[in-house]
């Protein structure tokens, strides 16, 4: 027998077992749930023995009526704490920032269904399960024939039976894609849910503990956390929505306020369709004007922190786990630099411009342009890098809200450029250009309408202008740039131009975000931060957690996460750190500035020790209030350099072109840059050049200019694209006209050149003829050189000392030159030294 013919016959054993024991099980099922009807000998006789443990250890489903005592309010809160200055001994004592309730402490506690509104009801079985209250269970039989013959079952009971049983009696604890044990199991205890409760019941105990976000368990703890009233006094519009925040906690009206209202017009949508409300009631209920309470965090001393550690909080210990209260909770929140930073950002106003007093010292470094104007909405946080913590935040919701990083992307499209073999010193072009953009040309505008030339790329970045950060894009593309940007935990999304617009609208960004993937980069490319459920390490705000015995039950040990690597961190942090950029005590500080199209500022700058973002809605004083706080944050402290990875390279280039100096010519000023091995440059330096000039005529001079009238000059030769950059600023290059030359003598003594005559065309290999002699002959020399001043002298014939009468002195192979001007220079030497010489200047035309 073949061994297909085995394989075959053992997958048809193995199919027909699969089939049997999923009929005895299902049939063992049967006769276990008529035993559990009837009685248990009938069980037996179906021979459900073994099925008979597996169900008896599924959760019981009386457990659901322990449901009224599990979820009552818990009077106990958790208390969480930032950092205060430093005392006497140095120690740092922890302060009281903010206490967390139970929503329904104080409340009415358990809401009955017959007490609440009727809309409260519809909504929620509206968008869950419209048939919940009429639609019968799922016929058992039927159902256990199914899972026989096929292994699933195509009935499902209600989504609300569902969520009580996974949630319940399962504990939340999701089940494996492929476990149809576990599938079976969840069918049986939602079909016992279904037969053993009535729909009411089930009602009842889906609206008390649905969870709603921010603690808030239960229709009762929902309407006192979001809008400050009981459940029985919710409206149509109010209900909807909350039915909406049921479905999915994350879009409650505090963090999303409009995907919650979006959510809620679904949920009138579908109350309208089921008959619960007429259209115009859906409609009226959806223009309905909602007065959310205030979140529990408003009033605290850093509220936006304050938001982001309950969530982390949340996660970390878990809801249910978490509104039992009784933990002690230490933040990552430096209270004193919270404060410097909301004084800051709270003395934005023209009365509060004064030199900072004991209570604000960090003002009293403050300095502003005379033009500044007065901002009304400005965020500011401060990140440790090498941990991703939180020290300090500042900004309400909209402040720290997504807004258009604008010039900001710019050293995200420097860094690309660096990632795809760039360096430092690679020459961008700031002039005027034009690009073609789906058939349009486009053109960027530097902001103050001036343009700097020739730029390296050091320098481009930190002039900010538009048009060399257009050319580096145009290099590397908008795709690129975005993959660096997820690398580095932002994600550009649709709004973000596809473009070289790109350059100058940048993407839409929340500042916490932003300040996070800048301090990767300072951290030498390790993303750093709190990592739940295998996630990116993200910005972390909580320290250490206690329980209501004094146990630490949880300890923040930073994860992180190597996203870019550490030539190219440190390559873009030097490049950021430049002069500019410095504090005003000299310390070097990394600051990436940026401007919105709307006006709208960014700073965000670091040093090893700290990195501090602003955002203000004016950008006139971004810049100002970050270097304020990073100077008052700092001082005392000894300044720091970032480590510098082993393998990189310092070579010393030409300032102007960044290729390297000239061995022998020209010299340029040169600049130490730093360069990933093998970026560093090959090519030498043209640009700048020294020319012979007859210095009566301002020509170039030739080899017919006297030589005391021949001056070396040095002149800068720019690149086409900035020749008219170059003459619009009167940076004039060398000269391009040669001396006059009244006649070329094609003899001289003993050398005479009869072909290639002056000036003619040549090309290929030419066989030079003339003469080469005369009295005490010694030898004659024939070469060329380009243009017609001996300068790059190659030799045809080195030393032939055999004289030459009207015959070939030898061939040129000009096969390999570039066409243009040469000069063709035969040289004879006599025995004491004396020489005679002639040149012929001719064209050499392979081209031709």
């Amino acid at each position: 027998m073949r061994a297909t013919h085995i394989a075959r016959r053992r997958e048809r054993t193995k199919r027909s077992t699969r089939a049997t024991r999923r009929v005895a099980l299902g049939v063992g099922i049967l006769g276990l749930l008529l035993a559990l009807l009837l009685a248990p000998v009938a069980a037996a006789a179906l021979g459900a023995t073994g099925l008979l443990a597996y169900v008896r250890a599924l959760p019981d489903v009386d457990a659901l009526r322990d449901l009224p005592a599990r979820f009552q309010p818990s009077p106990a809160t958790t208390r969480l704490y930032a950092r205060d200055a430093p005392d006497g001994d140095g120690q740092r004592r922890p302060v009281l920032l903010h206490e967390m309730a139970d929503p329904r402490a104080g409340g009415a506690g358990w809401a009955r269904p017959a007490e609440l509104p009727r809309s409260v009801l519809d909504a929620i079985i509206a968008v869950e399960d419209p048939d919940f209250l009429t639609a019968p269970a799922p016929d058992l039989g039927r159902a256990l024939l199914d899972w026989a013959r096929a292994g699933a079952i195509r009935q499902s009971h209600s989504p609300i039976i569902r969520a009580l049983v996974d949630t319940h009696l399962r504990n939340g604890t999701p089940a494996a894609p492929d476990d149809s044990r576990r599938a079976l199991g969840d069918w049986l205890l939602g079909w016992q849910v279904s037969r053993r409760f009535s729909r009411g019941q089930l009602l009842e105990w889906t609206l008390n503990t649905r969870y709603y976000g921010h603690l808030a368990y239960g229709i009762e703890g929902a309407a006192r956390l979001y809008f400050g009233k009981g459940a029985v006094e919710l409206t149509t519009g109010e209900a909807a929505l909350l039915a909406a925040v049921a479905r999915d906690p994350a879009i409650n009206p505090f963090d999303q306020p409009d995907a919650a209202r979006a959510g809620q017009a679904v949920v009138l949508d579908a109350m309208a369709q089921q008959g619960m409300l007429s259209v115009d009631e859906a409609a009226r209920a959806a223009a309905e004007s909602l007065a959310f309470a205030l979140p529990p965090w408003a009033n605290a001393a850093a509220p936006g922190f304050v938001r982001l550690a309950r969530r982390e909080l949340e996660a970390i210990l878990g809801p249910e786990r978490l509104a039992r209260g009784g933990w002690q909770v230490e933040t990552t929140l430096d209270l004193v630099l919270q404060e410097q930073a909301a004084c800051l950002a709270a003395g934005m106003t023209q009365t509060a411009m004064d030199a900072g007093g004991s209570a604000c010292p960090a003002r009293g470094h403050l300095t502003l342009p005379e033009d500044a104007d007065t901002p009304t909405s400005l965020a500011v946080v401060a990140l440790d890098p090498a941990t991703g913590a939180i020290e300090a935040l500042v900004g309400g919701a909209d402040e720290l809200a997504a807004h258009p990083a604008g010039t900001l992307a710019r050293p995200f499209i420097y860094l690309t450029a660096l990632s795809q073999g760039y360096t430092a010193a690679s020459q961008t072009l700031d002039v005027e250009s034009i690009y073609l953009q789906a058939g349009r040309p486009y053109s960027p505008r530097n902001i103050d309408g001036d343009y700097l030339g020739p730029l390296r790329l050091r320098e481009a970045l930190a002039a900010g202008q538009a048009a060399p950060a257009v050319q580096v894009l145009s290099w590397v593309g908008v795709g690129r740039v975005a993959e660096t940007m997820r690398a580095l935990g932002l994600e550009p999304g649709a709004e973000t131009p596809a473009d070289l617009t790109f350059a100058e609208r940048g993407f839409p960004a929340g500042l916490l975000e932003v300040g996070h993937a800048f301090a990767t980069v300072g951290n030498a490319g390790a993303r750093a931060g709190i990592a739940l459920d295998n996630a990116a390490p993200r910005p972390a705000t909580i320290r250490q957690v206690f329980d209501a015995q004094g146990q630490e039950v949880y300890a923040f040990t930073p994860a992180t996460q190597e996203t870019l690597a550490p030539e190219l961190a440190f390559l873009l942090t030097d490049m950021l750190a430049s002069d500019e950029a410095a504090l005003p005590d000299g310390r070097r500080a990394a600051l990436a500035a940026g401007q919105s199209p709307d006006g709208a500022g960014w700073a965000i700058g670091y040093t090893p020790e700290r990195l501090v973002g602003v955002w203000a809605n004016r950008a006139s004083v971004a810049e100002p209030v970050w270097q304020a706080l990073m100077t008052w944050s700092l001082a005392g402290q000894p300044a720091t350099e970032w480590p510098r990875p082993v393998g990189l390279r310092q070579v010393a280039v030409c300032k102007l072109s960044g290729l390297l100096p000239q061995r022998d010519g020209a010299t340029c000023p040169t600049v130490n840059e730093w360069f990933v091995p093998g970026t560093e440059p090959a090519a030498t330096d043209t640009m700048q050049r020294e020319v012979a000039v007859n210095r009566g005529t301002g020509r170039l001079a030739t080899i017919f200019t006297p030589p005391q009238l021949i001056e070396r000059q040095p002149f800068v030769v720019y690149p086409d694209e900035a020749a008219r950059w170059a003459a619009d600023r009167g940076l004039t290059g060398p000269p391009t006209e040669y001396d006059t030359i009244y006649r070329t003598p094609a003899r001289a003594g003993g050398a005479a050149v009869t072909s290639p005559e002056p000036w003619a065309a040549i090309s290929s290999q030419w066989s030079v003829d003339g003469s080469a002699g005369g009295d005490s002959f010694s030898y004659y020399r024939l070469a060329y050189f380009p243009g017609l001043l001996p300068e790059a002298m190659q030799v045809i014939v080195e030393r032939a000392e055999t004289p030459v009468e009207a015959g070939e002195l030898g061939v040129w192979d000009t096969t390999l030159l570039d066409d243009g001007l040469y000069t063709l220079l035969l040289t004879v030497v006599r025995a004491d030294g004396t020489f005679d010489e002639v040149g012929i200047p001719v064209t050499v035309a392979n081209g031709e």
